[in-house]
């Protein structure tokens, strides 16, 4: 199970992952970042891994 929140922030974008990173977890994430690339703006995009096992 993965779990992943996309956190908005004045001046940044967090995409923070929660669980396990394997299987068919690795699309979900795919389409997720992909769909956010697409509507983000010039500010930075971080990958929060602290809670992938």
């Amino acid at each position: 199970m993965l779990k992943i929140t996309t956190l908005i922030h004045a001046e940044s974008t967090t995409l923070r992952l929660e669980g396990r990173l394997a299987g068919l977890w690795v699309q979900e994430l795919e389409r997720c970042w992909d769909s956010l690339l697409g509507t983000m703006t010039n500010h930075p995009l971080t990958l929060d891994l602290s809670a992938v096992t």
